[in-house]
């Protein structure tokens, strides 16, 4: 049970005690840690963008699939790697699955990915090379959604003794190949605009 000293009307903070300065520091430390590598990011997004439609894209698939692209962009500039790549993966998704329902297909709850790429692959949404890559991005996604033992060659531990390289630089590495990747996606019929 909380004792009314657990309460102080809101002045202080659940998770921690730190001072308002404090949370203030953390914060444009946070802001401005990475600012050369949000700046960067974010103008690669800018060049990808470059190849979407004279009248940029447009999202089907509803909320999960604008929310999923939106946040991927923003955790890609933020440097959250994991997360970008998940968001990618869930963007891919819902976009693929709704193109082959708008199409005319009937698309059963709750699909697996192989099968919306054999779909969308049948009405020329994607070419074999973009069901490949799209494979690749669902396998970079899974060993991060689902556990991994660290003998399994997908776990980026693994793959980072294997590589010989720090994991961040995996992830980052995977993120830029994922990010990159759904913007190709939107730059494609049905996706595409003008």
């Amino acid at each position: 049970m909380h004792g009314e000293e657990d309460f102080d009307d809101a002045t202080g903070d659940l998770l921690s005690p730190l001072t308002e300065t404090e949370f203030l520091q953390l914060l444009l430390r946070d802001l401005y840690g990475d600012l050369p590598g949000r700046i960067t990011r974010l103008r690669y997004l800018g060049d990808q963008a470059g190849t979407l439609g004279s009248a940029g894209t447009i999202i089907i698939g509803g909320s999960p699939a604008y929310n999923a692209f939106t946040e991927a962009r923003s955790s890609f500039v933020n440097g959250n790697y994991a997360a970008t790549i998940i968001l990618c993966q869930a963007t891919a998704e819902n976009l693929l699955a709704a193109a082959a329902s708008l199409h005319g297909s009937q698309v059963p709850n709750r699909i697996a990915f192989a099968e919306t790429l054999r779909l969308c692959e049948s009405m020329g949404y994607v070419t074999a090379h973009d069901r490949e890559e799209l494979q690749k991005l669902a396998n970079l996604r899974n060993p991060l959604a689902h556990y991994r033992s660290l003998d399994d060659p997908t776990h980026v531990d693994r793959r980072s003794i294997a590589e010989k390289t720090h994991f961040l630089e995996i992830m980052e590495r995977d993120a830029f190949f994922a990010i990159a990747l759904i913007m190709q996606l939107l730059s494609k019929r049905p996706f595409r605009v003008g």
